[in-house]
């Protein structure tokens, strides 16, 4: 204890002499570059400073409206405030990209216009829903991009494009405690249902290039369940045990006999 009590008091020496220092000594390196750091942050910059595509752009569609705020964002993208309170991001380019929303605790997702998506998910939303619409979208703050169809259908991609399930509107979940990002399925029994290797999802919505493999390679099988894992595959299981795994696009990865683990 005595040890201590004597190291104590030789660290509050060491403090006192140092804060004795700093009130004379200039600015560190440390310091330095501490304040190099916080520049990389947002940047304010005037309503003129922005590009000219921009300030068409809010013209055109805001007539009634004027810039109260403007940033470059450290990812060189553009914030824009209105003085009717929209926030609008535009991308390095001058290109718009959406409205940055916060008023219903969507923490930080972006409204896109449809044509801003991936032109991969305008493919599959095209491919996969025939004769539905898209009537919103949005980017979230993960990237990912979660897309409204209009019969409420609610689809999550990745920040690639890639498909990765059915979202579940979050006034729906009962007893849902997880974000707007969860992705689940509709359809029968399970599907939505969240697994620790995937999520259930409607076999409808599998690949065609998937459903055709397993209707080739195990035409007297059915499916029992199908789930979306996180890195965007999908796992099957079949009426006779089979597991078979696919990629993002359907194409097939292996296949793992259940029957077997159960005899164990």
């Amino acid at each position: 204890m005595k040890t201590l009590n004597n190291l104590s008091i030789l660290a509050f020496i060491g403090l006192a002499f140092l804060g004795s220092c700093s009130k004379n000594a200039s600015p560190t390196d440390g310091q330095l570059a501490l304040a190099g750091i916080t520049a990389l942050a947002d940047t304010k910059i005037t309503s003129t400073d922005l590009p000219q595509i921009v300030q068409d752009y809010v013209a055109t569609n805001y007539p009634n409206s004027t810039v109260s705020k403007s940033e470059m964002e450290d990812n060189g993208n553009f914030e824009v405030k209105l003085n009717n309170g929209d926030e609008l991001i535009f991308g390095a380019d001058g290109a718009f990209i959406g409205v940055d929303d916060d008023i219903n605790e969507d923490f930080g997702d972006i409204a896109l216009d449809a044509t801003a998506l991936p032109q991969s998910v305008l493919d599959y939303v095209k491919a996969n829903f025939i004769g539905l619409t898209i009537i919103s979208a949005s980017m979230e703050n993960n990237g990912h991009y979660e897309v409204a169809l209009s019969d409420s259908t609610e689809l999550v991609f990745d920040s690639d494009g890639v498909f990765l399930g059915v979202g579940v509107d979050e006034n729906e979940a009962q007893g849902d405690e997880n974000d707007s990002d969860d992705v689940s399925m509709y359809g029968d029994n399970q599907n939505g249902v969240q697994h620790e290797d995937g999520t259930v999802i409607d076999a409808a919505i599998l690949p065609q290039l998937a459903k055709d493999f397993i209707s080739t390679t195990y035409p007297s099988a059915s499916i029992v369940e199908a789930r979306s894992t996180p890195n965007g595959s999908f796992e099957v299981e079949l009426s006779n045990k089979i597991e078979v795994i696919f990629d993002t696009n359907g194409s097939f990865v292996n296949s793992e006999d259940g029957s077997r683990e159960d005899g164990d």
